[in-house]
């Protein structure tokens, strides 16, 4: 099973984003975003649910994997 920041990692790469944009886009830092992809801490339940939005998924997604 995949963990949230690599979910994160790979939604992004499909859909052709860069760190920086996702991070304009959810309103945080590119280190906050490196920070998540990395596993090094997870975003807030705003936070996934920002990103869910911005990437077009669900949080269960953002959280599970596909």
């Amino acid at each position: 099973m995949q963990n949230i920041g690599e979910n994160i990692r790979k939604l992004r790469e499909q859909q052709g984003i860069s760190q920086q944009r996702l991070a304009e886009l959810v309103r945080c830092s590119v280190s906050t975003i490196a920070g998540w992809e990395r596993g090094e801490h997870q975003p807030s339940r705003y936070g996934k649910e920002k990103l869910a939005h911005v990437l077009n998924t669900t949080v269960e997604t953002l959280e599970k994997g596909e």
